[in-house]
């Protein structure tokens, strides 16, 4: 996820992950742990994004986040 976006037609999900989706860098994790993610409203498929409205993060991504394992080692990136 830290090189790329999410495209509505192919996947049912729209937006980037992060703000520099053409570089490769941690910005995912970075972004994933200190960003506040609220559910998109839209007729697409269920997603979050940040304040601005410019990033997203899908529920499985969350998941990162929010599992105590999964956490750890997300803070490690």
């Amino acid at each position: 996820h830290t090189v790329g976006r999410c495209h509505y037609n192919f996947s049912g999900y729209d937006n980037p992950w992060t703000t520099t989706p053409i570089n490769f860098t941690n910005n995912f994790f970075d972004e994933l742990l200190n960003e506040h993610w609220t559910v998109r409203h839209w007729k697409g498929d269920l997603q979050y994004e940040d304040a601005t409205k410019t990033i997203m993060m899908l529920p499985t991504d969350l998941e990162l986040r929010d599992d105590p394992e999964f956490r750890k080692l997300s803070e490690i990136y």
